[in-house]
């Protein structure tokens, strides 16, 4: 048997896992059970992140401030996208970045947009604008609360 796997069965794939490990997270969590620091309810696999600065709390810092400026700049080259070339540029420009400070969900949520643009399938632009500018602005608003206790 072939599978399908279409960008759209792809990303649909792709968010059924995410929210179902977010789903078990948040069982955990009414079960009274920890959660290891890089649980995917948060916007920010904080380990990763850690990781990747080599657990310099200044640099952890300036990355960050580097995703936020950048990720806003991304969205804005999205809107004003008026090809699907130019909108998939952006999204895979705000998906490494993701994974770069561990925003996975985030990450995971753009390349199904930036994937069904590339097959030039992403039939509404401004729905994918608002659900990626949600994602996004979930995740700056934990990173700005990160940084006011770093």
């Amino acid at each position: 048997m072939e599978k399908n796997n279409t960008p759209s069965s792809e990303g649909h794939i792709r968010k059924a896992r995410d929210i179902t490990m977010v789903n078990n997270a948040q069982n955990a969590l009414e079960d009274n059970d920890e959660i290891p620091a890089n649980d995917l309810t948060k916007p920010i696999d904080l380990v990763h992140l850690s990781r990747q600065t080599f657990g310099s709390k200044d640099l952890e810092k300036e990355v960050l401030s580097l995703f936020l400026s950048h990720s806003r700049q991304c969205l804005e080259r999205m809107r004003q996208s008026e090809t699907d070339d130019a909108f998939a540029d952006a999204a895979h420009s705000i998906k490494g970045s993701a994974r770069a400070v561990g925003a996975f969900a985030l990450a995971n949520l753009v390349e199904t947009s930036e994937t069904m643009a590339r097959a030039g399938h992403l039939e509404d632009k401004a729905a994918a604008v608002v659900e990626i500018e949600a994602g996004i602005n979930s995740t700056n608003q934990y990173i700005e609360l990160l940084q006011r206790g770093m």
